[in-house]
């Protein structure tokens, strides 16, 4: 059981995710730029550049170059929304602040994207 590995694999499932739809959008601004190549050139290199990004392995909430909305308005990357990461763990593995303060906080570790972690103890202490 790797939990990191798992959200690992996770994170690449929603990389690859987002690429294929990156690439579908590429392809339909291309039919569009036939007819006006200049007014999409600008989109066509800022979808290259994301792509790119992608293709690295970095989420596209990482991806920053300047956007217009209007780009953005139907298309919403998988890597780019915030997620919730829930994992049972035995209650001796816990630090002991956060059993105290009911393990609700914030993923410190540098692997978790940012993303709220809520780590509870496999067996409930009922």
């Amino acid at each position: 059981m790797d939990p990191l590995g798992d959200l690992e694999t996770l994170d690449l499932e929603l990389i690859l995710s987002d690429v294929a739809t990156v690439d579908r959008r590429i392809e339909k601004v291309q039919g569009q730029a036939k007819a006006h190549p200049r007014e999409f050139a600008e989109q066509l290199n800022w979808l290259a550049g994301l792509r790119a990004h992608l293709n690295a392995g970095r989420p596209a909430a990482g991806y920053e170059p300047a956007h217009h909305d209007a780009w953005l308005a139907d298309f919403n990357p998988l890597s780019a929304k915030p997620r919730l990461y829930v994992v049972n763990v035995a209650e001796d593995c816990l630090p002991p602040a956060d059993r105290q303060r009911g393990q609700s906080r914030p993923a410190r570790h540098a692997r978790v994207r940012p993303a709220w972690c809520y780590a509870r103890p496999a067996r409930p202490s009922w």
